[in-house]
């Protein structure tokens, strides 16, 4: 759980101020890449879901210093091209989301 900046009130990480997103193909290589992803992570996301053979990775963090290394900790999987997309997504107003990889096919 992360907790609000005065230690107080715990929240769900899903509430975070930014999220760290990753996208796998979910091919024969799958195992070995999430292993790669949880170890450079050095955490669990708080969300993983599986749809149309992909499957995403949520890590939740406070503050955008935090995303930014988090994500930096992930490029080195994302070089794997069953890595479809990292991008840090923001929920703060005045901060963009970044997409660092993003190599999704859009079907018409």
């Amino acid at each position: 759980m992360l907790r609000e900046e005065d230690g107080n009130d715990e929240r769900p990480a899903a509430a975070a101020d930014f999220s760290v997103v990753v996208w796998i193909k979910k091919n024969e290589n799958f195992g070995a890449v999430r292993s790669e992803l949880l170890a450079a992570a050095e955490a669990e996301p708080y969300e993983m879901t599986e749809y149309q053979g992909m499957a995403d990775f949520h890590f939740a963090t406070n503050s955008i210093i935090e995303a930014r290394k988090l994500a930096e900790a992930l490029k080195v999987v994302a070089k794997r091209p069953e890595v479809v997309v990292l991008r840090i997504t923001s929920l703060v107003d005045d901060v963009e989301s970044v997409s660092i990889k993003d190599e999704r096919v859009t079907k018409h």
